[in-house]
């Protein structure tokens, strides 16, 4: 009986052990101090992703359904190499394509999701990709927007180029990449209309806002370059050059970029179809956390997909 009891324990514990890393890695529980020790004491900036947690995630978010996200490349203004994936809609009309950016420190195999739950089965084809300096990207720094903004109509290009006519395109951008949006709509005509959540005013609210030193220092870090002023992007000055139909979402709880900038960003935009929609409940990270009705009984999800379905259309 001891015998059998001093085989088990090891096997117990190498499960235990075993799940606990499992759970660590969906939930991302590793990434934060590896993050701290990487940024401050090296010089690696980049939000970088290793392909086992590429493959884990995709599984995750598509794997299970019959959506097939298709990579290809796109290449910036400056050489900059630009990883992106290409999903399908499934009905067999497309209605338009819906281009999906990420926040910061994300990447694309992390929105999968929208794709399998929003857009595909809506019909409508989905382009995801990493941002400079995220996943596998290149570029070293993240730079608010500036760099990133010019990369969304090439990436359009590519996308083109290798899968045929996008019809019709959107774009939805949460948190950073509403800062990209903003920017990139005055210089990006393919684009219809767009989805954004929780966007900054300015730049400097961002970069001296932060509770805890060692965050300051590491994104701040993070974010230097030599040759694009993050320092002064300024949203309420781009803000009246967005001339396309716009759905800003911002949630009531979010401290981290407070309600009140989004409702500076909305007041400037130059948008006559502009819509304001506050979140009860939702901070900066869990906007899409819940199924309850938000407006007129509707949930975000479905306030989403209506707004891209009554602005793209059909193709």
């Amino acid at each position: 009986m001891k015998q059998s009891t001093r085989r088990i324990k090891p096997i117990f514990f190498t499960c235990l052990t075993v799940l606990f890393l499992g759970i660590a890695l969906f939930k991302d529980w590793y990434k934060t101090p590896l993050l701290v020790v990487r940024v401050l004491f090296s010089n690696d900036v980049r939000f970088s992703t290793t392909w086992l947690e590429r493959k884990l995630t995709t599984r995750t978010q598509i794997g299970w359904t019959k959506l097939r996200a298709q990579p290809f490349d796109a290449t910036a203004n400056d050489g900059t190499l630009l990883k992106c994936l290409f999903v399908t809609n499934s009905l067999p009309k497309a209605r338009g394509t819906v281009l999906v950016l990420h926040g910061l420190g994300g990447n694309k195999e992390n929105e999968l999701w929208l794709a399998r739950d929003l857009f595909s089965t809506n019909g409508f084809n989905t382009i995801f990709f990493d941002s400079r300096a995220h996943g596998e990207s290149g570029g070293r720094f993240c730079t608010l927007g500036v760099k990133e903004a010019p990369d969304i109509g090439i990436i359009i290009k590519a996308a083109e180029k290798k899968f045929g006519s996008l019809g019709n395109i959107g774009i939805f951008g949460p948190s950073l990449g509403s800062a990209t949006t903003i920017q990139a709509i005055p210089i990006t005509p393919r684009l219809k209309c767009a989805v954004i959540f929780s966007p900054f005013s300015k730049s400097s609210e961002v970069l001296n806002d932060w509770k805890m030193k060692w965050m300051k220092e590491l994104q701040q870090k993070r974010m230097r370059s030599d040759d694009a002023d993050i320092d002064s992007v300024d949203l309420l000055e781009k803000a009246p050059l967005v001339t396309i139909p716009i759905l800003l979402a911002h949630g009531e709880k979010d401290t981290m970029m407070p309600i009140e900038q989004g409702r500076m960003v909305f007041a400037k935009l130059g948008s006559v179809d502009k819509r304001f929609l506050p979140i009860p409940q939702a901070g900066h990270e869990d906007m899409w956390n819940t199924d309850a009705p938000v407006h007129d009984g509707k949930t975000l999800r479905e306030i989403v997909v209506q707004f891209f379905v009554d602005h793209l259309g059909d193709r």
